[in-house]
């Protein structure tokens, strides 16, 4: 594996798996406490651009508030606008205003840009006894990019001790041991997750994911819709024809065709490609 393993499981081809917040006549009009919940609603629940144009304004009309700049800061790692949230939580710590939750955003944030070198200086800007959930998965997301599979465990293991098992502990902890080749381990991790949240998506596939990967391609598990059973089927299948079983994969490019509600083209061109090579 790479340094970049996490996200190397990609390459083969896998596919993943709010209410908008309308305009107000003038939002600078309410009150203090009808402020905070709009900004609350804002980071939490509502539209990503929205967010930012409202916290941009407040900037504009008062610069010096580091409150403005880290909701700010916020509402771009939110709208997927990296850069720009890394600028703005980089402001907060040049100001002397940031706190260590702010450091540990500007850390995910760097890391999701790929600056790894960056996210290390981060995250080494934190106190070292610091003992919270999302300090512990920053230094395992550091420890997996190093790999330094003990301490990326150890810290999973904190994480998951301090958020009372929250799953998107175990799914991240689980991903990081399938980058590893530890399909059974990870498959456990994904299950744990899957007990305190049944019904995300994304760890259902990555519990089948590393089970393709182990080998195993029963069917998806119950309680899915059409259309993710379908994107189930088609992840496994793209293992399979990694791994140059031709005719398993055939098989689950098939049944995803089959399976989904609508046209399936991701699944019906691999499924054309492998009838076409394996044509005389």
């Amino acid at each position: 594996m790479t340094r970049r393993s996490l996200a190397a499981l990609a390459a083969i081809g896998f596919l993943g798996a709010c209410q908008t917040v309308s305009s107000t006549p003038d939002p600078f009009k309410a009150t203090a406490m009808e402020e905070a919940g709009v900004a609350d609603l804002l980071l939490e629940s509502g539209d990503p651009g929205a967010a930012v144009r409202f916290f941009s304004e407040r900037l504009a009309r008062e610069p010096d508030d580091p409150a403005h700049r880290r909701s700010l800061a916020r509402a771009h790692a939110r709208a997927g606008a990296l850069a720009e949230a890394a600028s703005g939580y980089r402001a907060l710590v040049a100001s002397g205003h940031a706190s260590d939750d702010d450091l540990i955003a500007l850390g995910f944030v760097e890391v999701r840009l790929d600056r790894w070198a960056a996210a290390r200086e981060t995250a080494g800007a934190l106190p070292p006894d610091l003992d919270t959930p999302r300090a512990h998965m920053l230094a395992a997301l550091l420890a997996d990019n190093a790999r330094d599979w003990a301490a990326a465990d150890a810290a999973y293991a904190r994480a998951a001790q301090l958020s009372n098992n929250a799953p998107d502990v175990h799914n991240n902890w689980g991903v990081s041991l399938m980058a590893r080749g530890a399909y059974a381990e990870a498959a456990r991790r994904f299950e744990q997750a899957l007990a305190a949240d049944p019904g995300w998506f994304v760890v259902t596939n990555n519990l089948a994911l590393s089970r393709a990967l182990a080998g195993d391609f029963g069917p998806p598990r119950g309680g899915l819709s059409e259309a993710e059973k379908a994107i189930i089927l088609h992840n496994q299948a793209r293992v399979a024809e990694s791994r140059g079983d031709a005719a398993m994969a055939r098989r689950l490019y098939a049944a995803a065709v089959e399976v989904h509600p609508r046209h399936y083209p991701a699944a019906a061109t691999r499924l054309a490609a492998l009838d076409r090579m394996a044509a005389p």
